[in-house]
């Protein structure tokens, strides 16, 4: 039995087997049989015949016929993700162009990157006071309108379990570090198709944001438009609302999302606005 200090070497050889029969029937032109893929990779048929099962139990591999085995689905929903986020900035930018001669205000594309926001695309405000550039960088998502919206639209269980361990860190005036309170909120960001964020991240500043979805319908980021809170009162965000859900919407098409473009929201009412900001007019977060 190997010592503890050999463990991860061990399993760092197991992980480099299990790509190499990975790689192997990527290349083969026609499914493999254990047998084929052992002398491919160079490997004991028992240990090729166990990684294969390995693979097909967590869908990177498939049985096809007797005892032949070629690369799963999975594969290729891992690729399209891979795609979707080198094909997102290049696809969102001229959208983010037409959003900002719309609304003025800089407007920003990012994603969802492990448990934080990853900024990827943006095009600055036609005004002289400017944000500083994000492209690069990081975010929090429970304290941008961009990760709200993209926390709003993740399936439920994987939602639940990202904010089971989510750190809800107070970074600005009106940061909502309540857990129930910010599954509440979520809800109704889902309802309404956007998110809003009032001094959360950054005192003075306000934004909102859509999510984008991927050809799966999975949500994959969002597009939005930040601005300080001075020239963005709240009622003027709600009015860039349908602006901004039809970017995203375009680039949720661009994706291969054949999902529809969001009607116009109806967030009238005071009631309605405290839902969507997640906090009253006079209410500090908490």
């Amino acid at each position: 039995m190997p010592r503890p200090s050999e463990q991860p070497a061990i399993l760092a050889k197991t992980a480099a087997k299990a790509l190499d029969v990975l790689e192997c029937l990527a290349l083969a032109e026609t499914p493999l049989n254990a047998q084929a893929v052992a002398a491919r990779c160079q490997l004991s048929r028992p240990t090729a015949y166990r990684l294969l099962r390995t693979l097909m139990e967590r869908g990177f591999v498939e049985a096809v016929g007797e005892g032949r085995y070629r690369l799963g689905t999975k594969i290729l929903r891992l690729s399209r993700y891979v795609l979707d986020r080198l094909e997102l900035p290049s696809l969102a930018k001229p959208i983010l162009r037409a959003l900002r001669e719309k609304t003025g205000e800089m407007s920003l594309a990012a994603i969802l990157e492990k448990d934080s926001l990853f900024y990827i695309a943006k095009y600055e405000t036609t005004h002289a006071v400017r944000m500083a550039s994000r492209v690069g960088t990081s975010g929090p998502l429970h304290a941008t309108a961009l990760g709200k919206a993209i926390l709003a639209f993740l399936p439920e269980e994987e939602r639940t379990s990202l904010l089971k361990h989510l750190q809800l860190a107070r970074i600005g005036p009106k940061t909502i570090t309540n857990r129930a309170r910010l599954q509440e909120h979520l809800e109704r960001v889902r309802r309404m198709g956007f998110a809003i964020e009032d001094e959360e991240n950054e005192p003075e500043i306000r934004s909102i944001a859509a999510p984008v979805f991927n050809h799966m319908g999975e949500v994959i980021g969002a597009v939005g438009t930040s601005g300080p809170a001075y020239r963005l009162e709240i009622e003027h965000l709600e009015g860039m609302a349908v602006a901004v859900m039809e970017a995203a919407a375009q680039v949720s098409a661009a994706l291969g999302h054949a999902g529809q473009i969001p009607s116009q929201p109806s967030v009238s009412s005071k009631a309605g606005r405290a839902g969507v900001t997640g906090v009253g007019r006079r209410r500090r977060s908490s």
